[in-house]
């Protein structure tokens, strides 16, 4: 792993999970391993803790971030952050996709003059973002239509996805039969929108499938999940939907399909820089990955029927020849080694 001259020093770190099990945020867990080895110890203040997780050189403190009790949070939140800020007195600070508890802490990071960085990989153009801007140091995001800010003080790193868990199957035949939807069963995941995609080629083919593979984020999200499988579940006999499977199972369940397809619209989606690494046909309208990879049917405006129409019609080489082509833009911009190296040279700025 590259390391860089700000060995030796203090880091502190906000995340939302210290949980490997975690569907959303299993990664923040990977990116703290990381940090490790180019800081002398870390402080972690995250709002969810598997208090089994060992590190060395890194201590982690529960937050229990609450989001029905918004002032006892905040109160709760300062009382943990003030403190590791005078003792632990960190050189700098990387906070990871936390824009409301950075809106909370910038003031008093920039009152004492620590650097501090957010990362924010979201369109969503957050109030919390907006507020924490012009107290931190800067932001970090994947790429430029991941963030709604634009100035000279957001730095793009690409998305940070581990290639030595997702490695390409390099296969030399196609039959595009079995398509697979991995992420939150969120109503941004746009799910129903693929199921109908599917549908027309579905009912033509008795080969085709589709498995939502995914759990809803929060409960409020329960009812769009019970929804649509009771909508779909039984007039289907191609469409399977899963629970949210462990994130050390995904390389292996993308490698048993055919297609990934996807309908999120906004930041450029980590299980599509996941599924292009594998050289799996990634059939997606995300303008963010449209724009860096392009699509099967060469427009920049497409649908995903079109392009499902497009990509059963091409031929084994022309279909291997454009995954390799993605795989090597995804490996040399998005690999998680190349991730960690950008952000270590930014917090070395500091």
């Amino acid at each position: 792993m590259t390391t860089d001259s700000r060995i030796g020093k203090n880091l502190m770190i906000m995340n939302y999970a210290m949980d490997s099990h975690s569907q959303v945020f299993s990664h923040q867990l990977e990116v703290v391993i990381l940090l490790a080895k180019s800081y002398k110890s870390i402080v972690v203040l995250s709002n969810k803790v598997d208090k089994t997780i060992k590190i060395d050189g890194v201590t982690v403190i529960e937050s229990r971030w609450d989001k029905q009790k918004p002032v006892r949070n905040i109160f709760r939140f300062l009382k943990l952050a003030i403190p590791i800020l005078v003792r632990y007195k960190p050189e700098v600070i990387f906070s990871h996709m936390t824009d409301l508890q950075s809106a909370v802490l910038a003031p008093f990071t920039r009152l004492l003059r620590i650097p501090h960085y957010l990362w924010y990989a979201h369109a969503y153009p957050s109030r919390y973002l907006r507020i924490a801007y012009p107290f931190v140091s800067g932001i970090v995001t994947s790429t430029s239509g991941s963030c709604p800010l634009r100035g000279k003080r957001i730095h793009l790193i690409g998305q940070g996805v581990d290639a030595r868990k997702f490695v390409p199957i390099n296969r030399k035949s196609w039959s595009i039969n079995r398509f697979i939807n991995v992420g939150r069963f969120d109503p941004s995941k746009k799910i129903e929108e693929i199921i109908e995609s599917i549908a027309p080629e579905a009912q033509n083919n008795n080969f085709f499938t589709l498995e939502i593979v995914g759990s809803p984020s929060s409960k409020k999200y329960q009812n769009y999940q019970n929804s649509i499988k009771t909508k779909y579940e039984n007039i289907h006999k191609w469409l399977t939907f899963t629970e949210f499977t462990n994130r050390q199972d995904i390389p292996q369940v993308l490698k048993n399909k055919d297609c990934f397809v996807h309908a999120f619209q906004g930041s450029l989606d980590k299980t599509l820089i996941e599924s292009t690494l594998c050289k799996l046909p990634v059939v997606t309208t995300n303008r963010e990955y449209i724009k860096i990879f392009g699509s099967w049917s060469n427009n920049d405006l497409v649908t995903l029927r079109h392009e499902i129409e497009h990509l059963v019609k091409l031929s084994d080489d022309a279909i291997n020849t454009e995954l390799q082509r993605r795989f090597d833009k995804a490996y040399s911009s998005h690999s998680l080694d190349q991730w960690i190296s950008n952000l270590l040279k930014i917090l070395a700025k500091s």
